[in-house]
């Protein structure tokens, strides 16, 4: 897993959306609609494909660790931490 973090520490992400009182939903959304991404014409929601309740309590923002969840969402790495939203180039 490491390397992935490696991967990424080494690419800008498009976008980067840091949480303010938004939801992690909310978030997500407004990451992909940075990119041109509508996240409300997808075949699937992201919140069909992901278990949000999961991810936000591992970043509910209570750790003392820095933690980040990867994971690729409509073609695209994201990586998720209780700060931010990360979007990159499409995977692949």
């Amino acid at each position: 897993m490491s390397s992935v973090i490696t991967q990424l520490a080494n690419r800008t992400p498009l976008t980067e959306h840091e949480f303010g009182d938004e939801t992690l939903e909310q978030a997500l959304d407004e990451a992909f609609e940075h990119i041109g991404v509508d996240t409300m014409v997808q075949a699937d929601a992201f919140q069909e494909v992901l278990d949000m309740d999961a991810l936000n309590n591992l970043h509910d923002g209570s750790s003392t660790s820095q933690l980040c969840t990867t994971f690729v969402l409509y073609g695209h790495t994201v990586s998720v931490t209780s700060e931010a939203v990360r979007v990159y180039e499409a995977a692949g």
